[in-house]
């Protein structure tokens, strides 16, 4: 594929000659919301596959297939039930440059505050890793993660040891000024939020529930679960399910208001697809929370009570 020509079409009798399509070589060029050298957002798996060869290595997580071209300092994230490829990266490898730029001139290795001078503030969205921070421009699609490791090599402790591209999400969902803390803003929620403390009949196991909390699903996406009401006969609770935008554009941030039931102690909400979530109380200011997905899977939170 790179730097081929497909071939010259030439009709003498007319004099005309018709240049085909030229695909582009490798440049190296990291294009927000569109490709990494010569590997594009809009490929199926079957195109990359044919344009850089057998991976280095494939790893399977929950949901996700990851495949490795070492060569390359590649890797792409497909999902495992649609077959899609969702985000194509570049990242550090030990004593091995990596070539790739950005088109604002951003590579591995730059600082936080190079990235930021390159992007700007606006429309950014920043979290909180083990060993790293994720720096976030969906509307681009573009991510550049930090490595906040002490143990990390020298040359990229808080710097950047990874990028990635995906499709954009166009104004699909937005987000305030990239600032340090909380993501928290991102979580929608309804503006006629009502918590009714429970009343003197209402067992204590159940009464527990009552309130608003807040964790992440998988260390990653925001969650913000509001028990509104507890009501008895037959024991229910009326709650706001609340999570922030994922990591790819599928996963829009959304609400809903749902009933919950209570199974085996655990405050349990089904959803019209077939998924279901547990919470389960850990401690008066703590929730273990388990999602079951439709197609199999799982992720957990640990969510705490939120005074706000």
């Amino acid at each position: 594929m790179r730097g081929c020509v497909h071939g010259i079409l030439l009709i003498g009798v007319l004099g005309i000659l018709i240049l085909p399509k030229v695909v582009a070589a490798n440049d190296f060029k990291i294009i927000p919301g569109e490709r990494i050298g010569d590997v594009t957002t809009q490929m199926s798996i079957d195109d990359i596959l044919k344009l850089l060869g057998t991976p280095s290595n494939i790893e399977s997580e929950s949901g996700f297939n990851v495949y490795h071209w070492q060569n390359r300092s590649l890797r792409v994230i497909q999902s495992s039930t649609t077959g899609e490829p969702l985000q194509v990266r570049t990242y550090y490898i030990y004593r091995n440059p990596n070539p790739y730029r950005t088109d604002k001139g951003v590579g591995i290795g730059a600082s936080e505050n190079q990235v930021m001078q390159a992007y700007g503030s606006a429309g950014c969205f920043r979290r909180f890793e083990e060993g790293g921070k994720r720096l976030y421009w969906p509307d681009l699609g573009i991510f550049f993660i930090v490595n906040t490791s002490p143990s990390a090599p020298s040359e990229i402790q808080n710097r950047v040891f990874e990028i990635g591209v995906q499709r954009a999400f166009f104004g699909q969902v937005s987000f305030g000024p990239c600032v340090e803390g909380s993501t928290r803003p991102s979580v929608p929620l309804p503006d006629n939020v009502r918590i009714i403390r429970p009343g003197p009949g209402v067992p204590s196991e159940l009464a527990a529930f009552v309130g608003k909390w807040f964790g992440q699903w998988d260390g990653v996406r925001d969650h913000i679960l509001i028990v509104e009401e507890v009501t008895l006969n037959p024991p229910q609770a009326r709650v706001i399910f609340a999570v922030a935008p994922g990591t790819i554009p599928q996963q829009q941030r959304y609400y809903m208001r749902l009933q919950g039931i209570f199974v085996d102690g655990a405050l349990q909400i089904r959803f019209p697809n077939g998924a279901t979530v547990n919470y389960r109380v850990r401690s008066e200011d703590m929730l273990d929370a388990t999602f079951n997905y439709a197609e199999g899977g799982t992720s957990s939170a640990t969510m705490k009570r939120m005074n706000d």
